[in-house]
C-alpha cells in the first residue's frame, strides 16, 4: 500500500509542478492576499486525505459484500465524482459555465443517481433471492 501511495504522490507532485511551471502560476503561492490556509485545507489536505483513505475503505467493505464486490470500485469513484461535482456546485465553481454545460452536468448527475439506486435495489434483490 506504501508503494502504491508513494507512486501516486510523486506522479500528482510532478504533474502539478510542471502546469504550475507551464502556466506560471507559481506566484499564486506568494500571494498573502488569498487566504492559504483554508484553500490548502479544503482544496488540497481534505481531499488528499479522502482519497488515501479509500482503497483502505474499499477493501474493509469487500468481505461485507460477498459476490458483489467487484462493484465497489464502480461505488467508490461514482460517489467521489457525485459528491466533488455537488461540492463544486454549491461553491460556486460551475458559476460561469454556459447552459449546454449545465444541462450536461445535470443529466450526468441525474443518471449518476438512479444508476446508484439501480444498483442498490438489484443488490437487494440477489440478498433476497438467497
Amino acid at each position: 500500500m506504501f508503494l502504491t501511495m508513494f507512486g501516486r504522490s510523486v506522479t500528482s507532485l510532478t504533474w502539478c509542478a510542471w502546469r504550475l511551471y507551464k502556466n506560471g502560476t507559481w506566484r499564486e503561492y506568494r500571494d498573502w492576499n488569498r487566504p492559504f490556509g483554508w484553500n490548502l485545507c479544503w482544496a488540497g489536505l481534505f481531499p488528499g486525505l479522502l482519497w488515501a483513505v479509500q482503497p483502505v475503505s474499499l477493501k474493509m467493505g469487500e468481505p461485507m459484500m460477498g459476490a458483489l464486490a467487484y462493484v465497489g470500485f464502480a461505488a467508490v469513484m461514482g460517489m467521489a465524482f457525485l459528491f466533488g461535482t455537488l461540492i463544486g456546485i454549491f461553491s460556486g465553481e460551475w458559476h460561469n459555465v454556459g447552459k449546454k454545460t449545465r444541462y450536461l452536468l445535470a443529466i450526468g448527475l441525474f443518471l449518476l443517481i438512479v444508476l446508484a439506486i439501480i444498483g442498490g435495489f438489484a443488490g437487494s434483490l440477489y440478498r433476497s433471492s438467497q
